[in-house]
């Protein structure tokens, strides 16, 4: 039964319910540390903790100090023969025949891994689909002086054996949060969006050439935990951390920026130099008004060669109310191609000023309690292609300009 940590009280509950008086086992997998949160889930389980044994994965060395434990085993990577067992499976194939004459290639190519499943399990999925021996030897030669870190050197040979389309799709990706389930659809409404799904394509539908690029993507594989509606059909998944840190490395070009509104840090961000072409902003549990406030302020007002701005929450207060007034803005980002706002705000309408954003494709406005939808707006939005607004429930009709 899932459960998200907003739900905290549910899920003590959920615990001590299926707990009872039992002896047990509790493993909490990639923890990443919330002292308050850890303290709570801690004194639910005292009167029941004799005879039982908590276990936590972490990949945060700070995370063995918040949960007071024993002192940390610190895991290594795989041994060399799991490697290759993990690489070969994914190059040969769990039933395939392995070819004798990669083998030595193969077992040099799984040094370079250092250990980490995660290199040997997708350059193992890369070479599965080469089978010719001079290919794996270029994998075998990659160049690890080029970074530090060879687990990351690994994974970007992989990288730059995808298409170029795929390349530029996978470094949007960067975009989102760490751990964070993106929707399929979504992304590929975003790399079109962009522009990355329009160059070359002949007679295909961009759409059609997003399902090319995502698969692509997910046969090397960079997504993983993708999870499927009734049909089969891929609803969301996720990028591994090691991943994310990839293709923020290789989307450095497009000049993209993160930040958490909330820390005091980010309050002098104006004095940055740097101009993003691509904006996330990931709301920190302060007052909203103040995170909106600091968004207006220093961010928007001196940012107007943005491409995208994506709005992400982590708070659970009631969200802000903002006026159209707030709202507008926006307006004066006459480049803006896309706008995720979904779910960080209520707003009663669209203001008569996002017509100047003439370049918009992407707008979305899900959850964010709108009421009516007046028609002006989008006159100008010519370009507008993709327009999210579910969860809306009092708009009754779209107006025709659309």
């Amino acid at each position: 039964m899932p459960f998200h940590w907003n739900d905290l009280g549910l899920i003590q509950a959920y615990v001590m319910q299926k707990l009872g008086r039992k002896r047990f086992l509790l493993v909490l997998d990639d923890v990443r540390g919330d002292q308050g949160k850890w303290n709570l889930l801690e004194n639910s389980l005292k009167s029941k903790i004799k005879g039982s044994s908590i276990i936590i994965t972490t990949r945060f060395k700070k995370v063995t100090s918040t949960m007071g434990t024993i002192p940390p085993h610190r895991l290594g990577g795989l041994s060399e023969d799991d490697c290759w067992s993990l690489f070969s499976y994914y190059a040969f194939g769990s039933k395939g025949k392995i070819k004798q004459n990669l083998v030595s290639i193969g077992q040099d190519i799984v040094k370079k891994c250092s250990g980490s499943p995660l290199a040997a399990r997708t350059l193992g999925s890369l070479l599965r689909l080469r089978s010719d021996e001079n290919q794996w030897t270029i994998a075998k030669f990659g160049n690890l002086k080029e970074m530090k870190n060879p687990i990351m050197t690994t994974l970007k040979l992989s990288f730059h054996n995808l298409s170029a389309r795929s390349r530029q799709c996978f470094a949007y990706c960067s975009l989102f949060p760490k751990d964070y389930c993106m929707q399929k659809e979504e992304l590929v409404h975003l790399w079109l969006a962009n522009g990355l799904l329009q160059f070359d394509i002949g007679d295909m539908e961009p759409e059609d050439m997003g399902e090319n690029v995502f698969c692509e993507l997910m046969l090397h594989p960079f997504f993983q935990d993708i999870r499927e509606d009734n049909e089969g059909n891929i609803t969301t998944f996720k990028v591994h951390d090691l991943l994310h840190d990839l293709a923020s490395l290789v989307m450095k070009s497009e000049r993209p920026r993160v930040i958490e509104v909330g820390m005091e840090s980010d309050v002098n961000y104006h004095h940055y130099k740097i101009k993003p072409r691509h904006l996330s902003i990931i709301l920190l549990p302060l007052p909203l008004r103040a995170s909106f406030d600091l968004i207006h302020r220093f961010f928007l007002s001196s940012h107007r060669h943005l491409r995208t701005l994506l709005l992400f929450s982590r708070h659970s207060e009631a969200l802000l109310h903002l006026s159209p007034r707030d709202i507008s803005t926006l307006s004066g980002l006459k480049y803006l191609r896309v706008f995720n706002g979904s779910g960080n705000f209520t707003l009663e309408t669209l203001p008569p000023t996002f017509r100047k954003l003439k370049l918009l494709r992407y707008l979305n406005l899900s959850r964010c309690y709108l009421s009516s939808l007046p028609a002006e707006p989008f006159c100008g939005m010519e370009n507008l292609q993709i327009f999210y607004l579910s969860y809306n429930g009092e708009i009754k009709t779209i107006p025709d300009s659309i």
